[in-house]
């Protein structure tokens, strides 16, 4: 387990928490 497989797990999580938020702003506006 290197480098590499924790920055992608990091990653993944941003664009997890990312597109969450956008969810959650989309069904505010609706």
């Amino acid at each position: 387990m290197g480098n590499e497989q924790i920055t992608q797990q990091a990653e993944t999580a941003t664009l997890k928490a990312a597109v969450t938020r956008n969810t959650e702003e989309l069904w505010y506006e609706l």
